[in-house]
């Protein structure tokens, strides 16, 4: 970790700081991957994927006044800057072996592929994941497979709305297994990530049985988003987050009601990278 003070604004730091490391790690076989992508007031944090290894780097910063200001946005710089870099390691796959579900899909491979999580479990000290998978469209495709669901007339945008974070679509209700290895990371930048920061910050101070005040401020927020290592768990962690958060997804005939849409990748039906992204 390193921490360097700064009368730079940070917009100008984040640009010059993030061209630098992109066009140093393309030799090395690294790109940047916008699933890592997260912005705040006072804080930024973004990602390389190795095409090779599959290893990632994720870069961050959060800053603080030197004079705090009340001012809307934040206000401007001089700021105190805290660098952070995590380096996550993609992990070998280990064998997997028969084991009772209901019937799901055992999958064999997947290269970052979107789908929507039904359900997390742990069976016999072993951790699981049951996921669909799903198509994310956006611009022209994602109208037109609107209009093609009925959801839109025509492809129009007054009549049609192209989602900022894409088009979430799911024709196919086979729900496939993989196993996650104890030492794989999940990555978390959506909702489950906001309910990460609400538990992280709870007032343990019961106003009566079973009650709890949430205690976060919103510079307690921008701060904790902006920290690269608050967005990895391990599996325990991700399951008490799936377990106090509800589902704002509609359930279709015929189709199990999601979690949570996530991004994988797997081999050998083992999970090695798993990652809840963010979208608008």
């Amino acid at each position: 970790m390193m921490k360097v003070d700064s009368g730079v604004k940070i917009n100008e730091l984040s640009s010059e700081f993030r061209e630098f490391y992109s066009d140093y790690f393309i030799p090395f076989g690294y790109r940047e991957e916008d699933l890592f992508t997260a912005d705040g007031v006072y804080s930024s944090q973004w990602g390389y994927k190795n095409q090779y290894s599959g290893d990632y780097l994720v870069f961050s910063y959060t800053a603080d006044q030197v004079v705090h200001k009340n001012e809307v946005g934040g206000g401007p710089c001089p700021c105190t800057l805290q660098f952070t870099v995590t380096a996550v390691a993609k992990f070998p796959p280990v064998a997997l072996t028969s084991m009772q579900t209901e019937n799901p899909k055992i999958e064999g491979d997947a290269t970052m592929q979107q789908a929507y999580l039904i359900d997390a479990y742990i069976k016999d000290g072993r951790d699981f994941v049951l996921v669909d998978y799903v198509q994310v469209l956006s611009g022209k495709e994602s109208l037109k497979a609107q209009v093609e669901d009925g959801l839109c007339k025509t492809t129009s945008p007054d009549d049609c709305y192209d989602f900022p974070g894409g088009y979430t679509r799911n024709q196919n209700p086979t729900v496939r297994l993989f196993e996650v290895p104890p030492s794989t990371h999940i990555f978390l930048f959506g909702s489950l990530m906001s309910k990460k920061f609400e538990l992280d910050h709870l007032d343990m101070n019961r106003g009566g049985e079973g009650s709890y005040y949430y205690s976060g401020t919103e510079e307690e927020y921008n701060e904790y988003m902006g920290d690269s290592k608050n967005h990895i768990v391990l599996f325990d962690e991700f399951l008490k987050i799936l377990s106090n958060s509800n589902s704002s997804y509609e359930t279709k005939p015929g189709f199990k009601t999601p979690k949570a849409l996530v991004m994988i990748d797997a081999r050998n039906n083992i999970i090695s990278y798993m990652v809840e992204p963010y979208r608008e």
